[in-house]
């Protein structure tokens, strides 16, 4: 059987009509590729190109058909070439993922665990930071992908960003916080507590008084939200509200186990300028991977999934004291 790469070889020298420029084309040498030629003309038993003056040749009348077949059977066997190898990529491949805080406790790391399931020779390295982080480490291609807050991104060029459905995000509280029990809140009322949680993207300063008291300060040269308790995670945020009066801001889901015991509580505040804005950050004109795809396509799942959990959760809030 004449094996793929003599395929290549010849579809080469049909395409340039010369021994020469063919096998410069391909990196051979000249001699290599008259044999190869000549290798399989003997196992077919027929001449496929006829030699003309100065190494210019042309297909046989069988060459012709010949190699008419040849092209397909070697785009075909490309296809099988280049599936296998992806197959092999999400067996063997190493993926390299950049997380902000959120999208990284909403689904990231549940989609990394479904993903290693599957392919438990992939290899993952997982990066949680901030979400200007994420776009650093994706530009200077320290991660394959990014999932982070986009708002602040979202005009650079180079960066193609793909939008993940929004989590409605509501504030938590301590059981017994002077803030319950005080029926319809605004954002006066919200300052005069510190605020847990991580660096707010400028798009949610301009909802927000301009004293911010004790809840945190504007970033003079990015316009961001700084709290006054900065978590780089929000893993410790239910922790720290549970002990003090400060207020953490997230999902419900998130919340949910310290919510059901009754150590957290939500504060009657809702706006709907407080949502997640988060989405894929990958380079532009790079393709990506199989594992990239794979990984893609389990945080999708995990998101409607918890989108589906959370708007259950928001169903079970009393109605009096929420602001629309």
């Amino acid at each position: 059987m004449i094996i793929h790469r003599n395929l290549g070889y010849m579809l080469k020298l049909a395409e340039l009509g010369n021994f020469r420029r063919a096998a410069a084309a391909l990196h051979i040498t000249h001699s290599a590729l008259v044999r190869s030629i000549k290798a399989a003309e003997d196992e077919l038993g027929a001449r496929i190109f006829d030699r003309g003056a100065g190494m210019k040749v042309t297909p046989t009348e069988i060459g012709a058909v010949y190699l008419e077949r040849a092209r397909r059977i070697f785009l075909l066997n490309s296809d099988l070439r280049q599936d296998i190898q992806e197959m092999l990529g999400l067996s063997k491949g190493e993926l390299n993922i950049a997380l902000g805080p959120y999208p990284n406790k909403i689904s990231g790391h549940v989609a990394a665990g479904r993903l290693l399931n599957r392919y438990p020779n992939l290899k993952v390295r997982i990066s949680v930071v901030p979400y200007a982080h994420v776009v650093e480490a994706i530009l200077e291609r320290r991660a394959d992908l990014g999932i982070a807050e986009y708002s602040e991104a979202s005009s650079i060029k180079d960066l193609a960003i793909e939008p993940l459905e929004p989590h409605p995000a509501f504030f938590v509280c301590r059981s017994g916080h002077p803030l319950l029990g005080q029926g319809r809140l605004s954002a006066a009322h919200l300052v005069a507590y510190p605020w847990g949680m991580t660096r707010a993207p400028s798009r949610v300063c301009k909802f927000l008084p301009t004293d911010l008291g004790k809840a945190g300060s504007r970033d003079l040269q990015t316009g961001e939200f700084v709290p006054t308790i900065q978590l780089d995670s929000i893993n410790e945020m239910a922790e720290i509200v549970a002990r003090s009066d400060v207020l953490g801001l997230g999902t419900l889901h998130m919340f949910r186990s310290e919510l059901g015991s009754g150590a957290l509580k939500v504060v009657p505040f809702r706006k709907p300028w407080l949502v997640s804005g988060y989405g894929f950050m990958t380079l532009k004109h790079r393709n990506l991977s199989p594992a990239v795809v794979a990984y893609m396509h389990e945080v999708r799942a995990v998101e409607q999934e918890y989108l589906r959990e959370e708007q259950e959760l928001i169903a079970t809030l009393p109605r009096e004291g929420f602001l629309d």
